[in-house]
């Protein structure tokens, strides 16, 4: 059943996957970013949970949305509370900045792919599970939160670049 499973699967999926990869390992490393470039990766990421959310459950809109709404608010809060992120430094005059190497946009690129995948496979299989509220809000609720950790991890990162600044003008 699991190479029945795998002939099904697009290619493009498995290309997905591996840009997917190739950047997370990118993110492992120390390097410097553009903070046009920080806000765009929290975006399209987002526009990719969504696309998952009203890909799925478009005939539930309204809890797909509100859950989704829900988780990313929940975790960007909690994010925005634990203040600038320490080991960034940003120079002003380029507008980048310089991070410490990071596993976790692996982790929550992957997040995001495994369960798109995932819960594409269980639809599959299971058309009706898409019906059930329960399953959808609780898919929505964890791409709203894999969202919300990217957008929080941005606007820390943001807030060092304020806080850099701050002190280079004082």
């Amino acid at each position: 059943m699991f190479i029945e499973i795998l002939k099904h699967i697009p290619l493009w999926v498995f290309g997905v996957f591996f840009v997917l990869f190739a950047m997370g390992l990118k993110q492992a490393r120390p390097r410097e970013i553009s903070v046009n470039r920080l806000v765009l990766i929290p975006l399209l990421m987002m526009v990719w949970s969504l696309a998952g959310v009203f890909g799925n459950f478009a005939h539930q809109e309204v809890l797909a949305g509100a859950a989704w709404a829900s988780g990313f608010a929940l975790v960007l809060g909690l994010g925005v509370l634990r203040g600038p992120a320490s080991g960034v430094h940003y120079d002003a005059t380029r507008r980048m900045l310089q991070l410490e190497g990071s596993w976790v946009p692996m982790a929550l690129m992957m997040g995001i792919f495994w369960l798109k995948f995932c819960v594409g496979m269980v639809v599959a299989l299971q058309p009706s599970l898409a019906d059930g509220r329960g399953f959808a809000g609780l898919v929505c609720l964890a791409y709203g939160a894999l969202s919300g950790v990217f957008a929080a991890r941005a606007l820390r990162l943001l807030r060092a670049t304020r806080r850099e600044t701050d002190w280079a003008v004082a």
